[in-house]
């Protein structure tokens, strides 16, 4: 299940990216990630999401994608990739 909200500054907001237990990690989430990147380059945006801080996968997908943390909370890390038309591959 994928939901992208429109962010407030320019950005695509991943607000929701499930996978079903039995079909994680074997490229499904980078797949759709990398698709959301080459979309949101070329309409010149970013894209946003969120973790859990405790979901060590997730975090390690979105680093190795190119994502940086921009913010975290007690509980969350706030993720950003500027998916810039520079970026050949979008992802």
């Amino acid at each position: 299940m994928l939901c992208l909200l429109p962010g407030a500054d320019a950005s695509i907001e991943v607000a929701l990216l499930l996978i079903e237990p039995a079909f994680q990690n074997i490229g499904i989430g980078q797949s759709i990630l990398t698709q959301v990147c080459m979309d949101a380059r070329h309409a010149n945006q970013s894209v946003r999401l969120a973790t859990f801080k405790l979901n060590l996968g997730a975090a390690r997908l979105y680093l190795r994608l190119g994502f940086e943390i921009v913010s975290e909370d007690d509980h969350y890390l706030h993720f950003r990739k500027l998916c810039s038309v520079a970026d050949p591959t979008g992802a």
